[in-house]
C-alpha cells in the first residue's frame, strides 16, 4: 500500500491524495 495516500500539510491546510491508478483511485480496505 506504500505510496497509494500522501498526506501534505502547509499550516493549517492538510491535503490527503489518493494515487491508486491501478485501481482507478479506488479505496481499499487497508486504506
Amino acid at each position: 500500500m506504500s505510496g497509494q495516500v500522501r498526506l501534505e500539510i502547509d499550516g493549517p491546510i492538510a491535503v490527503i491524495t489518493n494515487d491508486n491508478q491501478e485501481k482507478r483511485n479506488a479505496f481499499s480496505d487497508e486504506m
